[in-house]
């Protein structure tokens, strides 16, 4: 739970490890678009990424998410023991090392049988390449650095 009284509800916990996932940032641009449309969404993520990075997000919708993104995933990635791709069973099965190595044992998970869910209703508008070309030079170099830093492929 993130968000209003989000804390709340996280303090009830502690974790051994810190493990961040990512998630390809050309499927997960749109949901964001879609996320920071909610103005306590946006504010959350702005205010974390200012705080932690005195960075701020702006732009069009399509350069706020694309910033949102990757901001976010460097803060995680920078606090984190282990990142992984959660599209890659290459990437799943360097989870399931690292766990092993902490002693620590993960539910057999066979990768080819998960399912993508969403909670909330899919509204999420498709971006074409060309969506993109609206975008800065300065932030598509963003995103290229981060997509061949973590090994996805830059589309654009």
């Amino acid at each position: 739970r993130y968000g209003i009284n989000g804390s709340d509800w996280r303090d009830e916990y502690s974790f051994t490890h810190k493990i961040t996932h990512l998630r390809n940032p050309f499927d997960a641009i749109p949901s964001i678009i879609d996320e920071n449309n909610y103005d306590w969404s946006f504010k959350i993520r702005y205010e974390y990424i200012y705080k932690k990075l005195n960075k701020k997000i702006k732009g069009s919708n399509i350069e706020k998410a694309i910033l949102s993104y990757i901001y976010w995933n460097e803060i995680s990635i920078s606090e984190s023991e282990l990142y992984f791709k959660i599209e890659s069973e290459k990437d799943f099965l360097k989870l399931e090392d690292f766990l092993k190595s902490k002693n620590e044992n993960l539910k057999k998970v066979n990768f080819n049988s998960l399912n993508k869910t969403n909670s909330k209703p899919n509204s999420k508008k498709p971006i074409s390449i060309s969506d993109y070309n609206s975008v800065s030079k300065e932030i598509k170099t963003e995103l290229e650095s981060f997509c061949v830093r973590c090994g996805y492929d830059y589309i654009i």
